[in-house]
């Protein structure tokens, strides 16, 4: 529900009332967002982080749009990993090409890098998890990327795989 909610709020945001809540209806209505939601596999989490770190973002002149930029980041990281850095990606590359990018000396950039410690908790976990069981939990995920489908060859399948995972189902 939370990403259906935010569907719509951020496309009301940024392209009007009646598109942002139609993307929301097509979005409450796409069958493999409904499934993977029902199957709880991790996918909605991760798309609820990266909208509300998205949320967060475009709603700077806000004093609550810092913390829940990262506060989303966090539970995106949490929901999937790695993929859940993304917008700390999307957010520098939208203020360059949107002609607002700052120095860190700047007043509004120094109030967005007091609130990034939020990222710790994130990081803290995964921490944790490498110290209570090794190398197991990463391992997993470079062997899941490494892994080849029946009847693929080895050598562009890694690329296309990781480009499958990590950009095109994203």
């Amino acid at each position: 529900m939370g990403c259906i909610i935010l569907t719509g709020l951020l496309g009301s945001y940024l392209f009007g009332k009646n598109t942002g809540w139609f993307a929301a209806l097509a979005l409450a209505t796409c069958y493999t967002f409904v499934r993977n939601s029902a199957t709880l596999r991790m996918d909605s989490g991760l798309t609820f982080g990266v909208l509300l770190a998205m949320l967060g973002y475009f709603r700077a002149e806000k004093s609550w749009g810092p913390p829940v930029f990262f506060a989303g980041i966090g539970l995106a990281v949490l929901a999937k990993s790695v993929p859940g850095f993304l917008p700390l990606f999307l957010a520098p590359l939208h203020a360059l090409l949107d002609g607002n990018f700052r120095l860190p000396s700047k007043r509004p950039v120094r109030r967005w890098l007091c609130w990034s410690p939020l990222l710790l908790l994130p990081l803290l976990w995964w921490g944790y998890l490498a110290t209570h069981y090794g190398t197991v939990v990463f391992s997993s995920y470079i062997d899941d990327l490494l892994s080849i489908d029946d009847g693929q060859s080895a050598g562009i399948h890694h690329v296309y795989r990781f480009f499958e995972v990590y950009i095109y189902d994203f």
